[in-house]
């Protein structure tokens, strides 16, 4: 996974906790989660990600864990963001706070059915830090559901480190497709 990000913007490392094919049982877990109104999925697997994260030591740098945000439209019509679920469920496994840093600047068509190039052209400049929040030198984790190309987790990533610039940034994405 850590290929995706190599030369788009500063990390430390990165994961994707389980594979992820359109066909797997966690695509239809992922599935019933964001578009089956089932938010306690992404809790379940966040907590259960969380402590096998804990044990291998990946968190032992982490001060705060970021979900990925959606447009609060999106959010709206949903009635939750599924990264929120997963990151409050590796708090609750580990006790390292959820802090919402990030917001989504703009609405984007959904990601699923572009090409590589049209995923990129979609998600430049997306994401924007909180104003009143401050995460430089600390150690945080961004969380996402399901990694494919890459190009959501970069264009956070790099709003995270344009704006604090001695972060350390983790990424960590659930499901992740190779």
């Amino acid at each position: 996974m850590e290929a995706r990000f190599a030369g788009h913007f500063p990390f430390i490392t990165a994961t994707g906790h389980f594979f992820y094919s359109r066909d797997s049982s966690l695509a239809q877990l992922i599935q019933d989660m964001k578009y089956r109104g089932f938010p306690s999925i992404g809790n379940l697997l966040g907590e259960i990600a969380g402590k096998e994260l804990f044990i291998s030591g990946f968190l032992n740098d982490i001060d705060t864990i970021v979900p990925l945000p959606m447009h609060f439209l999106k959010k709206a019509k949903r009635g939750y963001n599924q990264t929120d679920r997963i990151a409050a469920g590796i708090s609750k496994a580990t006790g390292i706070p959820v802090v919402d840093a990030l917001k989504m600047v703009r609405q984007r068509k959904t990601q699923t059915a572009l090409t590589g190039a049209q995923r990129i052209e979609n998600a430049k400049n997306l994401f924007e830090h909180k104003e009143g929040i401050d995460l430089n030198g600390k150690g945080v984790l961004l969380v996402d559901d399901i990694c494919t190309t890459g190009t959501t987790m970069s264009s956070a990533g790099k709003a995270l480190t344009d704006a604090f610039p001695s972060i350390r940034l983790y990424l960590f994405s659930l499901g992740v497709t190779f």
